[in-house]
């Protein structure tokens, strides 16, 4: 099978999980076929427990993604020195963590990324799915408009584009490790 049609399987909506091994003609990945796929290979510690929060029916990882998200994001903020509360970079972790897991596949392309013609969707960049508003963003995170643009809009699009990161290195593995 096309290493691209195992990355299809992996939509978290689209794997038939109550038929568990049993060939329907459609998607027959199971939980464990990914669980098993994330132990074999040298991924970063964050797309694992991204990869098992996922897809992998584990909530434990949820809170532990969002606490590996809240390190990064404290982290971060000592090193750049910013000046803020003490709970805006654990919301900021949040709203990440969210946003990443939430499945909000684009509407354009359908959750593949590219149209029917085989062209990146311009709706979503390729990402297979469409990003919060602006606005949805800085109400999530408790944040006023004004401090959101001038400040921390361009904060959390870093952490966010680490978050994006460690998924694309997940997928990258996941397709190597499912494609035998």
């Amino acid at each position: 099978m096309n290493p691209a049609r195992y990355l299809l399987l992996l939509n978290p909506r689209s794997p038939d999980w109550q038929n568990t091994g049993v060939s329907t003609g459609g998607n027959t990945l199971r939980w464990q076929d990914v669980a098993h796929a994330l132990g074999a290979g040298n991924l970063s510690p964050l797309a694992n427990t991204l990869g098992r929060a996922r897809y992998c029916e584990d909530a434990d990882c949820c809170q532990r993604l969002l606490a590996e998200v809240q390190i990064m994001v404290t982290g971060l903020a000592q090193q750049q020195r910013w000046r803020c509360r003490s709970d805006v970079p654990a919301r900021l972790a949040r709203l990440a963590t969210h946003e990443i897991l939430v499945d909000n596949s684009c509407s354009a392309c359908h959750g593949h990324g590219v149209n029917r013609r085989q062209q990146i969707c311009r709706t979503c960049n390729g990402d297979a799915r469409e990003p919060m508003k602006a606005a949805q963003r800085y109400q999530y995170a408790g944040i006023d408009k004004r401090n959101w643009e001038r400040r921390w809009q361009r904060r959390y699009d870093t952490i966010y584009r680490q978050l994006c990161d460690a998924e694309h290195q997940l997928l990258g593995h996941l397709a190597w490790q499912l494609h035998g």
